[in-house]
């Protein structure tokens, strides 16, 4: 009901469709619209790595961040007179 609404009565036939069909009709019939999606959708990228993004100011230490694979930095401090 709600479809014959949308497209003014007119019955809808649907034939099954290959992914190379949908492929070409993506960058043939719908390249503007794809194209504008992709913008659309790096800068939203972009955005949320901008604001996930921690900013040290200028007169402050950099941030301690535990670093990947749980490999830390040791936590003794070296003895005096001890080589490292």
């Amino acid at each position: 009901m709600l479809i014959q609404g949308e497209f003014g009565g007119k019955r809808i036939s649907l034939r099954p469709v290959t992914t190379a069909q949908v492929g070409v009709s993506i960058f043939r019939d719908f390249v503007l619209p794809f194209e504008v999606v992709s913008v659309l959708l790096l800068a939203a990228l972009v955005g949320a790595v901008v604001i996930a993004r921690k900013d040290e100011g200028p007169g402050e230490p950099p941030e301690r961040r535990v670093p990947l694979l749980g490999r830390r930095e040791p936590t003794v401090t070296p003895r005096e007179g001890v080589p490292r």
